[in-house]
């Protein structure tokens, strides 16, 4: 069987390989994101990527060509012709500009445009544009006050942008401390706070920037430094990006600990979640782009950082009592318990389980890039960076689990060098790196090569990778699978990706992947195929059949493993990696019935190895309907249901459930936004979990008001 599915996908995808984003991102706003990712067309790591640039919005007038090319439905030789024009022309007043000289088609300025946010040219110094958005999540059960979020962003004075994001957080509990009576941590039950989530100036003229409070910041191939989300990163970038969860969580999450019983109701009560946000770097960054020479133009970019992290509760241990995190049968080794406290320090009281813990840990940081250009596409550079943690909790000695992404053992950081060229349609680069760390190993070596060529609407890319065992960088954004070891991606890993993405005729697009790694530590082979048409038939009319396919060992045959997470939990919280394989097919279609009214439909049959099917594959089926309708320039409704059916031979083992939507949105004008969305969720399984959830069903609201100015 396994053999019959791999050369099923791969006849599917042969010759051929997948562009960044999986399927063509035709969107309105920041929601569809949200839509194209639950709905599974578009992976984790497209979704990150496109929610940073939507949020943050891309400046056509200041974003380099590794910035723009980030955009959906771009190619490099689009984003280059872009940078040639701004420079011909002087500045981009309007993006309709760059049809208008056949820089881009009328089409992918379309795709494009939500993603851009232009400061207008011209006009006095003091002028002021930006934004400023409220969103408020509630659902009937939660007692307490609705989770909000306050985002706020300001450009003036020409070069100036100022942002804050504010986030009402009611679900991670505070002030963590140390108890040396039970030789544990303990920590107050969640309170309603106001969180200041993120918040920068950044000044950045044509050459020269400064960014002071959040911010990210990537380079070259992402090898030695990158928490950008973005696929060519080339600097720094403010910091604003929010998430939000429509998957409620558990309102208590207590075990016994010194009790009897545990203080949560058998009867396990779903609130709604708070609004999040990742960490990054906090601290200062300055950059000057293009220090002219007679041979090409400098770059150089410094950054220095101190943010404040918090830290699952499973991700760390006590040096005073294990000498090693890698002896997992050592109990010792296991993290700390952290108990509910209470007033009284001695009476008996409960534990937290699966929480995350603020505040725990501070990163001093520093690093930079300094590259040199002979042209746009062509340069040499060399990035690093240093770190050392700085435990914030007093009279215990902590340290990171040796799972966890951040390298337990002290300092950690990485060097190295780059290169890149290009010329007519070929663009080559390639980095090598060496990790250094406080764990025995003290670090590794690490190296990728891409290579890309583009022509007219097609684009094609090869790329090659090796990340040793002792490759411990935190901060490696570069090409990797989603299966971690030792807490990273770009780890233990050697593999070659060949993608392609393009439009083979006016009316069909074709995008597909093959990537075959190997985990060195193990000698273990993986491979992932992916392919996907979408095709034309009309101007309203288009569908879309895809093919997804991956093995975590090509060695072992046979069912009944653990495919559909990254790693198992034992009792101690620690990781186990899971293997066996999954075949996703499916077919998405898209009709306009009347003018400017929409029916989406989607279907997918999933096969994939799980422990309790130890003979054959689980099967899965998934269903989306979409309806979307515009009655009025200004007025929008969406609506939609999703049906998932995990194990469908079996209602006791898998969830069964129907999930839908309305949403409303009204845009009066340019400056205002108001959006309504409605969400149910009806559990129809036989599980135990769910016979004893509440409530079933689910329902919960959200509200969004963005004004714009």
């Amino acid at each position: 069987m396994r053999t019959q599915v791999a050369l099923l996908v791969l006849l599917v995808a042969a010759g051929a390989s997948a562009v960044e984003y999986e399927v063509p991102i035709d969107i309105f706003g920041e929601d569809d994101l949200y839509e194209l990712h639950s709905s599974e067309q578009i992976s984790d790591d497209t979704f990150n990527a496109l929610l940073d640039l939507i949020q943050r919005g891309v400046d056509l007038n200041q974003a380099d060509d590794k910035e723009i090319y980030a955009l959906p439905g771009l190619t490099l030789k689009d984003s280059q012709a872009i940078v040639a024009y701004r420079k011909a022309a002087g500045q981009l007043t309007d993006a309709q500009a760059l049809v208008a000289a056949g820089v881009l088609s009328e089409e992918k300025l379309r795709r494009i445009a939500p993603f851009l946010s232009t400061r207008p040219s011209g006009g006095a110094p003091l002028d002021a544009s930006g934004r400023v958005r409220l969103q408020a999540l509630t659902s009937p059960d939660d007692h307490k006050i609705p989770t909000a979020t306050l985002e706020a962003r300001v450009m003036t004075l020409r070069y100036l942008t100022v942002g804050v994001n504010l986030v009402l957080a009611r679900d991670q509990v505070s002030d963590v401390r140390w108890d040396p009576t039970r030789s544990a941590l303990s920590a107050a039950p969640p309170p309603v706070q106001v969180r200041l989530a993120k918040v920068f100036a950044d000044w950045r003229t044509p050459n020269y920037e400064v960014l002071v409070g959040n911010f990210r910041a990537g380079f070259a191939q992402r090898l030695v430094f990158d928490n950008t989300s973005l696929y060519t990163p080339n600097g720094v970038y403010p910091d604003e990006v929010l998430y939000r969860t429509t998957d409620l969580v558990r309102d208590c999450d207590e075990a016994a600990g010194e009790l009897r019983l545990s203080p949560c109701p058998k009867q396990a009560t779903y609130v709604t979640p708070d609004f999040r946000y990742r960490d990054g770097l906090f601290g200062v960054a300055a950059a000057a782009r293009q220090i002219t020479t007679d041979a090409g133009w400098l770059q150089i970019v410094g950054f220095l950082s101190r943010e404040v992290h918090a830290i699952y509760q499973y991700e760390i241990y006590d040096r005073d009592t294990c000498t090693d995190p890698n002896l997992d049968s050592n109990p010792a080794c296991a993290a700390p318990s952290v108990y509910h406290r209470l007033d009284d320090p001695f009476a008996p009281t409960s534990r937290f389980t699966f929480q995350t813990l603020p505040s725990m840990w501070a990163e001093p940081l520093g690093g930079g890039n300094l590259t040199f250009f002979f042209n746009r596409r062509t340069h040499i550079g060399v990035t690093g960076y240093g770190a050392k943690p700085e435990w914030l909790t007093n009279g215990v000695h902590l340290d990171f689990q040796e799972w966890s992404k951040w390298p337990y053992g002290g300092a950690y950081g990485a060097i190295g060098g780059d290169a890149a060229w290009g010329a007519d349609i070929v663009d080559m680069g390639v980095e090598v790196a060496r990790s250094y760390d406080g764990t025995p190993a003290g670090g590794g070596l690490g190296a990728i090569a891409r290579g890309t060529v583009t022509w007219p609407k097609n684009e094609l890319e090869l790329s090659l990778r090796y990340y040793d065992q002792n490759f411990a960088n935190p901060y490696g954004g570069s090409i990797a699978e989603p299966d971690v070891a030792s807490g990273q991606r770009a780890r233990d890993e050697a593999g070659a990706r060949l993608r392609f993405g393009g439009r083979l005729s006016p009316n069909w697009d074709l995008r597909a992947l093959a990537d075959l790694r190997i985990q060195p530590s193990a000698s273990l082979p993986k491979l992932r195929v992916e392919a996907r048409t979408d095709y034309t038939f009309a101007q309203h009319t288009q569908l879309g059949v895809y093919a997804r396919w991956e093995d975590k060992d090509l060695r072992s045959g046979g069912f009944g493993q653990c495919y559909d997470q990254t790693f198992q939990t034992d009792e101690n919280g620690e990781p186990i990696p899971c293997k066996g394989q999954k075949l996703d097919l499916g077919i998405v279609g898209r009709v306009e019935l009347a003018h400017r009214f929409s029916v989406i439909g989607q279907f997918q049959s999933r096969f994939i190895d799980d422990p309790s099917y130890p003979d054959t594959f689980r099967q899965d089926l998934s269903a989306w309907l979409s309806l979307d309708w515009w009655p009025a320039d200004d007025f929008r409704l969406y609506a939609r249901a999703h049906y998932l059916n995990e194990s469908v031979d079996d209602r006791t083992s898998g969830e069964e459930s129907l999930w839908s939507t309305i949403e409303a949105t009204y845009r009066p004008s340019r400056e205002l936004l108001v959006r309504f969305r409605y969400d149910n969720r009806f559990f129809l399984d036989d599980r135990t979990s769910t016979q004893t959830r509440a409530p079933n069903p689910e329902h919960w609201l959200r509200v969004e008001v963005e004004s714009k100015f």
